[in-house]
């Protein structure tokens, strides 16, 4: 039995299919980024406490080759992905305790447990960076292998190369014998039907993970002339990537072959869907504005996912680089995949919270403070009280527009982003944020009374905007 929860916008006493948008129901054991609105829906007004009575989950190998579907049809109950649940049956699902959320803020964000938190996800971004730089170190030592081995005289190790070959040009997935049982082919499982050879140029139609029809198109004269040869050796429903002898190749072969550089066939898909992204982003226009380059980073994204047959979420999150929209969005710069980065924003967080720790600097007494001046003021100018509700903080990307580094909600929530604290005016974001507060909702926007306040308590006007 596993204890997780479920955030929502309505509490939910009995979990149906009806109303998922994937027949499946999403689950995770850390409550406080659920709450945060980090995972599920935000914000979340209501936190299930659950008990999972599942015992045969699948796990990440599974679900970066299957669909939902034929996880489910294996007799599998759920999949568990690190912290994250996903079940399929409503019946394995008691919900114990529902708990109101008045908002995804009522954790007391402090420095300390945002520092925690940064450090743990900095540990994430180190481990997937010392990967990708290992591959972009081994990559043209296992590129020069796999062009000899397209030409050796042993047909394995040849036909192997092509499919590492094949998996470096496409960043399509190794595949397995199960998935094209039911019609969802990786690499290894390409059909002659699938593939069309014309001179050097290659396309390749197929169905791939959770039915989603995939097309890639590439020129190589040397993988084209062996594909050519695989196809005449085998049937249109038959698949390509067999020996003269009737081997056929799979996944493990695959990862004994690339076994001496210390990489599997997903590092190698990672490192493809890596490049495909930097290659995306050097082709598209660089706007000058940074709010600009954000919406071209988005649909380059999108762009990467399709090619790879990925989420976008789970492509960002489990593939990419972890410092590229940063330096994109931020500096308009294209790294390339050989010169990744630990994640300087984060260690520059880092950095910041350390300081604010050895202050003792605490954002929200500092909250607390304020808005009793701000308040006190308000009333001086304009001989009238001020709103005075009770105020919680929180640091929080999820909750604010694109762009924006505070904001203040009338059910009494302050907002300010991780931004605030690296660029160091957290302070003037609260202020800021505390005058709509003690304004309340009398007055729309920035009008006169936020302009002689924010203007009275020392605000400089390029932050009352």
């Amino acid at each position: 039995m596993i204890t997780a929860f479920h955030g929502s916008r309505v509490p939910v006493k009995r979990f149906s299919r009806k109303y998922t948008a994937q027949g499946v129901f999403w689950f995770s054991e850390d409550k406080d980024e659920i709450i945060r609105g980090g995972k599920g829906v935000a914000p979340v007004n209501y936190l299930m406490t659950c008990k999972l009575n599942v015992s045969n989950p699948a796990g990440w190998e599974e679900y970066e080759k299957l669909g939902l579907g034929q996880i489910e049809s294996r007799g599998f109950d759920s999949i568990k992905l690190d912290e994250d649940w996903i079940v399929f049956d409503e019946k394995d699902i008691k919900v114990l305790d529902i708990e109101e959320i008045k908002t995804a803020s009522t954790i007391k964000i402090t420095a300390e447990k945002t520092k925690k938190e940064l450090k743990e996800e900095k540990s994430r971004r180190q481990k997937k960076t010392k990967a990708v730089r290992h591959l972009a170190s081994q990559i043209d030592k296992i590129r020069k292998k796999v062009s000899d081995d397209l030409k050796s005289k042993d047909h394995k190790t040849q036909i192997t190369a092509l499919a590492v070959a094949l998996i470096d040009k496409t960043a399509e997935r190794v595949g397995n014998n199960s998935s094209a049982k039911d019609g969802h082919f990786g690499v290894t499982g390409w059909r002659g039907k699938h593939i069309t050879v014309s001179g050097s140029n290659i396309t390749i139609k197929y169905v791939g993970k959770s039915g989603v029809e995939q097309e890639k198109k590439f020129s190589d004269a040397p993988i084209a002339k062996l594909l050519k040869e695989c196809k005449g050796n085998c049937g249109e429903n038959s698949p390509v990537l067999i020996t003269k002898d009737g081997v056929r190749i799979n996944a493990k072969q695959v990862n004994e072959y690339l076994k001496d550089y210390d990489v599997t066939a997903k590092d190698l898909r990672g490192y493809a869907a890596n490049q495909l992204l930097v290659d995306t982003l050097s082709r598209l226009k660089k706007p000058s504005d940074p709010d600009e380059r954000k919406e071209v980073f988005k649909k380059a994204i999108k762009e990467v996912a399709e090619k790879v047959g990925h989420q976008e979420a789970t492509l960002q999150q489990h593939y990419l680089l972890p410092d590229m929209e940063d330096d994109y969005v931020g500096k308009g710069v294209v790294r390339k995949v050989k010169d990744a980065s630990e994640g300087n924003r984060l260690n520059r967080f880092e950095a910041m919270l350390e300081r604010v720790a050895m202050k003792s600097q605490d954002w929200n007494g500092f909250k607390d403070d304020w808005q009793k001046k701000i308040g006190y003021i308000y009333e001086e100018l304009f001989d009238k009280p001020a709103n005075m509700p009770e105020i919680s903080l929180v640091v929080s990307d999820q909750m604010l527009p694109d762009g924006k580094v505070g904001s203040y909600k009338d059910e009494g929530i302050l907002i300010v982003s991780p931004k605030a604290f690296e660029q160091g005016i957290v302070d003037i974001v609260i202020k800021h944020e505390l005058c709509h507060a003690v304004i309340g909702e009398r007055e729309d926007g920035h009008g006169e009374e936020f302009e002689i306040l924010t203007e009275a308590i020392g605000i400089p006007e390029r932050f009352r905007d």
